[in-house]
């Protein structure tokens, strides 16, 4: 297995009958294996430019003149991931 992929215990999850769902755990998994896939790229975007074109963004953030959220949109389309709100 390489890095990229992260170790999860897989959850047991039970429909509204009690009754395990297989479909739906395995689902929960990936949803958490596709977030944090994300967050290790974004993280490693952040450490790249942390000291580049991020620099105002964090002084922004720092003298609080942009709020967190705010400064993680500009983050995304900074770094051309996203942005969307």
């Amino acid at each position: 297995m390489t890095d990229d992929v992260v170790r999860l215990k897989p959850k047991v999850t039970f429909n509204r009958n009690n009754k395990f769902d297989i479909q739906l755990s395995a689902a929960l998994i990936a949803e958490r294996r596709l977030l944090a896939a994300g967050e290790s790229i974004l993280r490693d975007e952040f450490a790249r430019h942390r000291d580049g074109k991020l620099s105002p963004l964090l002084e922004r953030l720092r003298t609080r003149t942009l709020s967190p959220r705010a400064a993680a949109c500009a983050l995304l389309r900074e770094l051309h991931i996203g942005g969307g709100s």
